[in-house]
Parts: C-alpha cells; sequence; structure tokens
C-alpha cells in the first residue's frame, strides 16, 4: 500500500506568529514597602510605570473591548500583581462561588499564571472572584496534570467599583519551588473571565489560541538579577515516615527529608515542621542544619502529633537568625492509615489470580514493615500459604532474620484451583502473633479462551501475546472489508445491546477471526447521565450485569470490557465505576476492564481501577496551519497515565482520527499523515500495548483518514514483533527535549523508533550504542537506507513532525510515497 504524504507550508507555526504577535515582556516593579492587600491600590509601587493592557479574545484574533490593566510587583517575601478590571456592567458580575478552591473561573474573575522556570510545561494557577474566594492549583506537563489538593499561603483582597472592580495577590516566594532556573526570566500570563451580564468572555495578556493553559506562549517576567537566589532551595523525601505509640498512648511521626541547597548563598538553616488542621497551625518540631551551595543530605525528625488521616505536615526551610524569613515551604499530606505490615503481589501481578495457561512455578511476594527496629529485632516472620474454605496448611516458613522491606517467594507446583490465602504473622518470643496480615489469591479452572495482563504488562490469550489494534464504532459487516488490516472492534456506547444480540453481534466478529471490546450493560441506560450514571451502583444494577456478564464471559469473540468511554463528561462517579469493576471482575476473571478517559483530572481519578487505561488525547488542528498545541503533549499525557495507572495495568491509546473543532472561531481540520503517524508513534515509544482509531463513522466526512488509519495499521502490523518485544538492558539513546527515540530487539535485529514531536527540522546525530559496528540501517516503509558512522550514530534529517523507524534487516510492507 502506498500513501501519500501533505506538504506543509514553510515555518509550520507560522499561524500563531500571525496570530499571537511577538512575545510580549513585564518588568517586576519593587515594592520599598510592603503592600497592604486590600484592594485599593493604593501603594506607591502602583503608581510607578505603565500599567500592562491590550488583553486578547480566547483565540488570539480580536482585542477585548472591555479591557484589564495590571502591574506585577515584589519585595523580599511576596510577588504581588496588582489589577483593574473595566466593567460597564459593574452592578451586574456574576459570583456563584464562596468556597476555596471551588470553579471561581465560571465567575467574573482573574487568574494569574506563573511559570517560575521559564520552561513552558509547570506552572502556578492563582485565581480569584470578584468576591475574593480563592483557587489555587499547581499544573505540570503543560496543564495535563492538576494537583489540585496544592495550597499556598497566599493573600487576595477585592474592591467593587462603579464601573468596574480591583484585586490585588501576595503569593509567599518561598511556596513556589524556585531552582536554579528561577533566576531567568519567568513566563506567565493574567487571564480574566468576564461573564458579567450572561457574557462569556476570555480574554488574556498573552494571547492564547485554545484554552488558558498554553503555557508555551506565555508572556515573560523579568526580576532584576540575584534578587530570588536565597529561595534556591529544596526539600525531599517526606514519603519516607513511619507511625508509633509511646508508652503514654502519644503517636510520634518518625522520618527523615533530603534538604538541598540549590545555591542560595547561605549555609546555616533550620528546619520548622508544623501540623496543620481546620482549627489552627502549630509548630511540632524543628532541626537545625548547615548546608553551603551545592550540598545535601538527609535529616531525621521525631514529632509529636496529633493523628489525623491524612495528617497535614509542612516543613519550612528558614533563616535560623530570624524564622520569618523563609527560604522555603513544602507541604505534604500525609496518609496515616497506620497499617504495621504491607504484603504486595509482585507475581501474579494481575488480579491477585493465577490463569492455568500461566504455568507459574511460585507466588512472589513483597512485605514492608512500618515498625520500628527495635520491634523487628525481638520478632520472627512466619509465612503461610492456606486454603480459604478450611485453613490447610500448604506452606509455612518461619524467617528469624527479618527486613523493613523484603521480598519472598511460595512454591506452588502441585497447587489445584481454588481460592487461597497468603498470610504473613510477625512473633514475639514467646511465639505468639503479634502483628499479621493477609491477602487472597485465586487459581483458576482452566477455559477455552483465557486473556490477562502477564508481569511485564503485555496482554496474553492463552499464553500468547497479544498487540490489538481496531477501530471505534464500526459494525460487523463494515469490519468484514477491512479484518485483514485490524484485530478488534470497539463497541459504541450507542451500540448497547441485550444478551440474544449482543451473543448475535458476537458470532458475527467470531467469523472473522477478530475479537471486541463490549459494554457489560444489557442497555444503556446504565451509561446515561440521564438516569443517573453518577449515583452508587443499585443492588438491583448489579444483579442485572452479574447476569449479563455471566451470559457473555465464554464467548471465544470477547476481548475485554469497557468500564465507560470519557466518564469525566458524564459526571461519572468514581465509587460506582469501582464497584463495576470489582463485580465484572468477580464474576469474568478471564477478560480485562478498560476506561477511555481524556481529561488530566479523569487521569487522577479513575487511573486506579482499570486493568487498561486509554487515554485519549484531543487536538484541534488548525486549517491551514499546524496543532494548536505541541504535539508532545501526546507523550506527555502518556507519561502521565505510566505515572498514574494502578500496578499491573497497562495502557492501550485511543487514537484521533477526525477534526476536533474549537470552541473559538478559528478554523479547524482533521490530522494529515504526518500528524497521525507521529502520534501513534509518540504512543508507541511510551509503551502503549493496544492502538483503536476513534472512529470509523467520521471516515465518511474525512475519506483520507481511512486510508491514514490503514496503511499506519499494516504498519503495526509489520513492526508487532519489534513493538512487543523488550527493551534492550541499559539503553542509551541520545535524547533530547524535543526527540523521542527507542530501540527494541526481536529475534536478532534491531528496530529504532524515532519521532520529532515540534513542528521543526531537525538534523541531529543520533548515537545507538548497539548499533556499533554495524553499516547499514533500512528505513521502514520509505524504502531507502541509511549509512551508520563512528560508534552506531545514525545522521538523519528531520522534517516537522516526522517519524523515522529503522531496522537492521529490510522489511517488506507499506510505502510512503
Amino acid at each position: 500500500m502506498r500513501i501519500a504524504t501533505w506538504i506543509l507550508a514553510v515555518g509550520y507555526f507560522c499561524i500563531f506568529e500571525n496570530v499571537l504577535g511577538q512575545e510580549r515582556v513585564v518588568e517586576a516593579l519593587k515594592a520599598e514597602q510592603p503592600v497592604v492587600v486590600d484592594g485599593n491600590l493604593n501603594e506607591e509601587v502602583w503608581k510607578t510605570g505603565e500599567w500592562s493592557t491590550g488583553f486578547m479574545l480566547l483565540g488570539g484574533e480580536k482585542k477585548a473591548q472591555v479591557q484589564t490593566f495590571f502591574k506585577v510587583a515584589y519585595d523580599d517575601r511576596y510577588l504581588y500583581l496588582g489589577a483593574k478590571m473595566d466593567e460597564p456592567n459593574a452592578k451586574k458580575l456574576r459570583i456563584f462561588e464562596f468556597q476555596r478552591d471551588s470553579p471561581v473561573y465560571q465567575d467574573d474573575a482573574l487568574e494569574f499564571m506563573i511559570d517560575p522556570y521559564g520552561e513552558h510545561t509547570d506552572y502556578y494557577q492563582f485565581a480569584s472572584n470578584v468576591a475574593g474566594i480563592q483557587l489555587d492549583e499547581e499544573r505540570s506537563l503543560s496543564g495535563l496534570l492538576h494537583e489540585f489538593e496544592w495550597n499556598a499561603n497566599w493573600i487576595v483582597a477585592t474592591k467593587l467599583g462603579a464601573k468596574d472592580w480591583t484585586l490585588e495577590m501576595a503569593i509567599p516566594l518561598a511556596g513556589l519551588r524556585l531552582n536554579e532556573r528561577s533566576l531567568g526570566n519567568w513566563g506567565f500570563n493574567v487571564m480574566r473571565d468576564r461573564h458579567a451580564e450572561g457574557v462569556n468572555e476570555y480574554s488574556s495578556y498573552a494571547p492564547m489560541m485554545g484554552s488558558f493553559d498554553e503555557p508555551e506562549h506565555f508572556a515573560i517576567l523579568k526580576f532584576p538579577p540575584g534578587i530570588l537566589k536565597k529561595y534556591l532551595w529544596k526539600v525531599n523525601g517526606l514519603s519516607e515516615y513511619f507511625l508509633e505509640s509511646n508508652s503514654k498512648g502519644e503517636w510520634i511521626l518518625k522520618g527523615k527529608v533530603e534538604v538541598q541547597n540549590l545555591g542560595s548563598g547561605q549555609c546555616d538553616f533550620q528546619l520548622i515542621f508544623k501540623q496543620i488542621d481546620q482549627k489552627a497551625t502549630q509548630v511540632i518540631g524543628t532541626v537545625d542544619g548547615k548546608l553551603c551551595d551545592g550540598e545535601h543530605r538527609e535529616y531525621l525528625f521525631t514529632l509529636p502529633i496529633e493523628k489525623q488521616v491524612p495528617l497535614k505536615l509542612e516543613v519550612q526551610v528558614v533563616d535560623p537568625k530570624n524564622p520569618q524569613n523563609i527560604f522555603h515551604t513544602e507541604t505534604r499530606l500525609l496518609d496515616l492509615d497506620y497499617e504495621p505490615i504491607g504484603l504486595s503481589f509482585i507475581d501474579p501481578s494481575y488480579r491477585n489470580v493465577i490463569y492455568s495457561a500461566q504455568n507459574l512455578s511460585e507466588i512472589k511476594f513483597s512485605i514492608r514493615f512500618t515498625l520500628v527496629p527495635e520491634v523487628l529485632e525481638e520478632s520472627q516472620l512466619r509465612i503461610q500459604l492456606l486454603s480459604k474454605s478450611n485453613e490447610k496448611i500448604h506452606y509455612e516458613s518461619v524467617i528469624p532474620q527479618i527486613a523493613l522491606d523484603n521480598i519472598y517467594t511460595i512454591p506452588i507446583k502441585n497447587l489445584g484451583p481454588d481460592n487461597y490465602l497468603v498470610k504473613a504473622e510477625l512473633l514475639d518470643k514467646k511465639g505468639e502473633v503479634t502483628y499479621s496480615q493477609e491477602k487472597m489469591i485465586k487459581k483458576l479452572q482452566p477455559i477455552l479462551y483465557e486473556w490477562w495482563i502477564d508481569i511485564n504488562g503485555k496482554l496474553r490469550k492463552n499464553g500468547e501475546e497479544v498487540m490489538p489494534t481496531g477501530l471505534f464504532r464500526i459494525s460487523p459487516e463494515e469490519f468484514a472489508k477491512r479484518k485483514s488490516d485490524y484485530l478488534g472492534i470497539f463497541q459504541g456506547r450507542d451500540n448497547i445491546l441485550n444478551e440474544v444480540n449482543a451473543k448475535v453481534y458476537l458470532d458475527q466478529i467470531q467469523k472473522m477471526d477478530a475479537y471486541a471490546v463490549m459494554y457489560p450493560y444489557p442497555n444503556s441506560s446504565f451509561i446515561s447521565s440521564i438516569n443517573g450514571f453518577g449515583h452508587s451502583l443499585l443492588d438491583m444494577e448489579e444483579i442485572e450485569i452479574r447476569k449479563y456478564v455471566q451470559g457473555l464471559r465464554r464467548h471465544p469473540a470477547l476481548m475485554a470490557w469497557v468500564l465507560a468511554f470519557l466518564p469525566s463528561s458524564e459526571s461519572v462517579s468514581v465509587q460506582r465505576l469501582k464497584r463495576i469493576y470489582e463485580v465484572v471482575a468477580d464474576v469474568d476473571p478471564f477478560h480485562p476492564c478498560v476506561i477511555v478517559i481524556s481529561s488530566n483530572r479523569s487521569i487522577l481519578d479513575y487511573s486506579q481501577i482499570p486493568d487498561i487505561l486509554m487515554p485519549f488525547m484531543r487536538i484541534p488542528f488548525l486549517e491551514g496551519g499546524g496543532p494548536s498545541k505541541p504535539l508532545n503533549l501526546v507523550s506527555r499525557q502518556f507519561d502521565l497515565v505510566n505515572r498514574y495507572k494502578k500496578r499491573g495495568a497497562v495502557f492501550w491509546t485511543c487514537l484521533q482520527a477526525y477534526n476536533q473543532e474549537m470552541l473559538t472561531e478559528v478554523a479547524t481540520r482533521a490530522p494529515n499523515f504526518v500528524e497521525c503517524r507521529n502520534m501513534l508513534y509518540q504512543s508507541v515509544i511510551k509503551n502503549a500495548e493496544g492502538f483503536f482509531w476513534y472512529h470509523f463513522e467520521q471516515f465518511k466526512n474525512f475519506p483520507a483518514m481511512e486510508k491514514i488509519t490503514q496503511f499506519l495499521a499494516q504498519e503495526l502490523k509489520l513492526l508487532q514483533s519489534a513493538i512487543i518485544a523488550p527493551t534492550p538492558p541499559n539503553e542509551q539513546l541520545t535524547k533530547t527535549s524535543t526527540i523521542l527515540s527507542m530501540s527494541k530487539k526481536a529475534e536478532d535485529d534491531y528496530y529504532i523508533f524515532v519521532v520529532n514531536t515540534v513542528g521543526e527540522k531537525q538534523e541531529i546525530p543520533l548515537k545507538v550504542p548497539v548499533l556499533k559496528g554495524r553499516k547499514t540501517l533500512y528505513v521502514v516503509s520509505e524504502g531507502r537506507e541509511i549509512s551508520l558512522t563512528g560508534e552506531g550514530i545514525i545522521n538523519d534529517t528531520f522534517e516537522p513532525f516526522a517519524v523515522h523507524v529503522y531496522s537492521t534487516k529490510p522489511l517488506s510492507g507499506p510505502t510512503i510515497q
């Protein structure tokens, strides 16, 4: 198969230059006296210099008729924002939100985004509505990840006038986690949400294209050299702690923190530990230290606390001579659910289930203690494997020497199908049990088709590794015309079938040697927000799901169950989906469960539920130009998924094959071949295990998309052995911020995947140590060869968003024309 690529205009992002104009620069003003945050803007610093204005409407093409004016200032403790908002309808401002961290941007509000590193990826959001209600978030991965729980100790005040409203903010510099990069230019933006008299108008100082979450378009904030140096400290390690009770019944928190001096110019410091609750903040301990520039070390702490779940702990790095001079602040929520023994299965890693085709000879698990060393030194560990039904002991071992964290195994060569308990008990000198923990594990009866995820994160069918590809919302009749290119059908939510029709549907798919990802619901009411999809799972609903899944679970064409498609858009309760997963997994342990998600928040909310998390990144592509957002947001979302998916889970990717329109009037288009291939191979490099395009019904609107997806599916099939192969140990490819790369070894051949994630031509020497001594590589699907130079160095040209896949052997497959 041949496919023609689109040639893009020179300067792929020229549309951004035309729309957004030149980068805007603001210099922070020095406040000689502290600003009284009252909303009056009557301090001397606000009388200095010109107000910054010229706000543009979202979309970047039109100037806002109702304007906003602001200045940024600083002193030795705070960063200040002063702003004036013109408002001809000041008596009709929208003010509905009155709770901290509520969506104040739905009211008339002002937002202040700060990127203190100037890297256009990580930033802080501070927002306030007219009533002075605060919202703050820490954002990373270009806004994909929101840390809603993050709170800064900042102050805001507003004042309403006859034809305007004013605002003052004071943000502690010590809470912004400054580092060496913070000594240069910062990125920032000021955004206004205007809803007075029913309008919905969004404007910003640095023009934005599709949303306010575009740090790559932020303006520049300048500070005088060196004034931020004292804040260059870092605190790590608050995840390493344990809780104990003393003889008086008081709770003691023990742990360690690592402190780094990143170049503050001051050596002496003091750590102040504070416990924060709704009533008060109290100092519970201090530690003195000394670290000069570039030094770091760990400091132990022992703190008396009032037990709360969770515990909010604040650590301040301060000047020991003047504790009010704060260099750095770190706040953490500590989970104090006290579990003296933690037991986690390593293998089997999936659902704590052993499948007949696994041929597993032993159970591998880890045990971690949250007890003081003195207790462990006087104890022994007993490990047992018992039948759950009659507590028959199949294995027992007593271990005299106990480590805080260790891995153990239990042989299971002759173990029959049943439910078992793995039990860990701590014994004192008398042999009595002082602490214990147990977890159930199942060994299943064999059935005709078993699907599971192995310890390496690979989907297996009866032990054979599978890499599914397919289409959303395609009928069996249409799929039959394309069955040679794809493996599976992803059922559309508008095609929920009763059990009888579902069997007919699966029978049709079975005849094509294909597989289906199905909803476990007998009718569409289970996934309808109108019918209360957000509420908890009702007993009657659970009975219906159990019956439906029981009736279909042994069908040969069933691959997996999809629990929800974009659940956040339907306000689906996390607890509801969690319970549905438990029900489906209990009735059918032979098929994994999938959830398709798109938003950053849904990744955090739902990532711990399914066996397969399926991100769906939707990017508007501009007519006559490129993507409206950086295309590497695709791989950044995959980084987020890999970071938060539950242990043992994998991710498939839902690939965009249609025109994602914008809320503004900017014209958009469907992604072209180069962009589709780029997004696909970003997912390959980030270790996606399945690939489905959304969706078939859009092909009639975008005929080229069918040829594109067909080509890419054929290319995936050609490269399947390489994609599912493990990454060679000690892989040391050349890494850059704009080039993604990965090497794989399948049998005796090497494959190198390289993706240019930006819309600029690049020529970067790529060093691949495993290719040392080889002279030639074949470029997959391009019909060309390249010569290697030096110590396995690839010299090639990467056009905007280009993908090159290199192989040490020629492959016969589809060719790009």
